[in-house]
């Protein structure tokens, strides 16, 4: 699950240090939750394929393809992992 701020804003409003929530249950049952901050946004062609490329670090890709006067682009946002903490699910 995403927090739901960043949901509602278009790639292109997202911020530089802007956090994304990320929530996953442990094997024990109890919820961690992935903090990721945006260290880049930036417009790419529509056929850079560079962005799919495996990389060395956890990190969370975006993108959002949309034209611009004719000719497609693609908004990519990027963030990796800030920190990670155990949750109980009474927080969640």
């Amino acid at each position: 699950m995403l927090n739901t701020r960043l949901i509602s804003k278009r790639l292109s409003e997202w911020n530089l240090s802007e956090q994304v929530w990320i929530y996953k249950k442990d094997a024990s049952g109890k919820y961690v939750r992935y903090v990721y901050r945006v260290n880049a946004s930036y417009n790419t062609s529509a056929t850079d394929i560079s962005v799919l490329h495996p990389t060395a670090t956890d990190q969370l890709t975006f993108d959002d393809m949309y034209a611009y006067w004719m000719s497609c682009s693609r908004r990519m946002v990027k963030s990796n992992v800030y920190r990670s903490l155990k949750i109980n699910i009474n927080n969640f």
